[in-house]
């Protein structure tokens, strides 16, 4: 891959591993992801200032949206062909070539096709 993509694909790559980590920390704890983001969100810590506070916010925001991307690309894969509509079964070539429409000539057209062949002599 050409060497412009890299930093993006080693960012992609840590913040999917954080956010597999804030889902094996909050299980560990016994909480989802989302409790976890509003108690350290609510916990108003002495050593965090504005700048550590906006900081947080913007992590979690980030999250979020990566959470979001996660949960759409999984629902994508899960979901696929749920839209798709019946198609029917294909009608067998020997059906076809006894009609006479395997080679395009259906019912009406001048068009005929080849005979059938004759069956095997008996052994």
């Amino acid at each position: 891959s050409p060497p412009h993509t890299m930093p993006n694909m080693r960012s992609w790559a840590l913040a999917l591993g954080l956010a597999l980590a804030l889902v094996v920390v909050g299980r560990m704890h016994g909480g989802t992801p989302a409790e976890l983001e509003q108690n350290s969100a609510g916990a108003g810590h002495a050593k965090c200032d504005a700048k550590c506070s906006e900081h947080k916010a913007m992590v979690i925001a980030r999250m979020k949206a990566l959470r979001k991307e996660i949960d759409g690309d999984y629902h994508a894969m899960v979901h696929f062909g749920d839209k798709a509509g019946y198609v029917p079964p294909v009608r067998s070539i020997k059906s076809q070539v006894m009609d006479g429409t395997l080679l395009g000539g259906g019912k009406g057209s001048d068009d005929a096709a080849p005979p059938p062949p004759p069956p095997p002599p008996p052994p």
